[in-house]
Formats: structure tokens, C-alpha cells, sequence
């Protein structure tokens, strides 16, 4: 079937159905590179949230069912909050894979005096690293600048960094960072936005 994962088609039987990938896996080419390939499929996901007990076994919390090209983590706050009306209680401990590494997953364990084990999300890592401090570095290892505080449109006081060659003052320094390749160019407001930009909740 012609462009059967258009993801801008919808479905005339089923409008709210959405493409979503299924699978994502790394192949190694000859050449050594790697090459991203995604299983794609047509539909819906159920995430479900589940408690073990000692007397029964395992029990359903919460069921919740959105198009499939949601991510993964937007399932948390419905099966959490359905988990709080089925246990008349906020749980303590929270279990989840590394699609749920998000700062909410981890704030709504220690709100309760609990622990959330979710492994990390290589994936959602950003380019660069932190200092122990938590002040990001921009791709080409420069140490960023903070800028100003902001209320988080997700709910968190979070810090915003900025390009160390454009803030405070811009220094007319050349950034030899792929981007800007073939040749370096000076590192403008022009080129990156508000140039490397990064937050962090605080």
C-alpha cells in the first residue's frame, strides 16, 4: 500500500487512530556507522498500573488507553492518579521502566516517603554533560551560563543556561560544532535561536 506510514493520514473508519513506532533498534552498517530502524504500527496503547500482594497475586490499578504515537510517560499521571482512588491511599513505592524516567515519576515516590525504580533513559539524554554541580555543557564542551528562573509550563521551578559565547556578553568566538560545518561561524544569536540553550528543575 502506497504511504502506508503517512503519519499525517487519518484513518476514515478511525479518525483518532495514530501512527506510533512499536520498536526502535540500532543495526551496524559496513561502514561501521549505526542506522536507526523503527517498527511502525497503526493504533492504540493500554498502559497499565499493577501492585503485587501477598494473599492474591497480581492486581490491576489502573488502565489507561491513548492513540499509539503517545509517548510512553504520558501514561503516568492517569494510572497514578486512578492508583490513588483504587488503594484509598497515595502509594509508596513506584516501579516503572525507562520510558518513565521523568522528574514527576521520581517527585511523586518522595512526596510519600517512598522510592521510584525506574532505570535511566539514555535516550532522552541531551548532547553535552553536567558538572557535579548540575550546570549543563554545551555539545562543544563549553561550561554554560545561567540566565533567569521560570515557572515550568510541567509544574517545576526549572534554571535556563545559555551559550557561554553569547552570555553575558557575546565574545565573537567561533564554534566549531557540527552545526556549523562546513566551515566555523561565529556563534550569533541567528544561528542557534538564543544559542545552546539548556533548563534544569530545580
Amino acid at each position: 500500500m502506497p504511504e502506508r506510514y503517512d503519519k499525517t493520514k487519518v484513518l476514515v473508519g478511525d479518525p483518532d487512530c495514530k501512527l506510533g513506532v512499536k520498536r526502535s533498534t540500532n543495526q551496524e552498517q559496513d561502514d561501521g556507522t549505526t542506522k536507526e530502524k523503527k517498527e511502525l504500527i497503526w493504533g492504540y496503547g493500554s498502559g497499565v498500573a499493577a501492585a503485587t500482594t501477598p494473599d492474591y497475586g497480581d492486581v490491576v490499578l489502573a488502565e489507561y488507553t491513548q492513540p499509539f504515537n503517545a509517548g510512553d510517560v504520558t501514561y503516568f499521571r492517569s494510572l497514578y492518579q486512578q492508583a490513588i482512588v483504587a488503594l484509598e491511599a497515595f502509594p509508596t513505592h513506584l516501579a516503572g521502566d525507562a520510558a518513565f524516567d521523568a522528574w514527576y515519576v521520581y517527585e511523586a515516590a518522595a512526596r510519600h516517603a517512598g522510592i521510584a525504580a525506574v532505570p535511566l533513559n539514555s535516550h532522552s539524554e541531551r548532547s553535552g554533560s553536567r558538572d557535579p554541580d548540575g550546570v549543563p555543557r554545551c555539545p562543544i564542551g563549553l561550561r554554560m551560563h545561567p540566565s533567569f528562573q521560570f515557572a515550568h509550563t510541567r509544574g517545576y521551578r526549572a534554571q535556563q543556561f545559555r551559550c557561554p559565547l553569547l552570555f553575558p556578553q557575546a565574545t565573537g568566538a567561533t564554534c566549531n560544532h557540527e552545526q556549523f560545518v562546513p566551515r566555523p561561524r561565529l556563534c550569533q544569536e541567528s544561528q542557534l535561536g538564543a544559542g545552546w540553550t539548556a533548563t534544569r528543575a530545580r
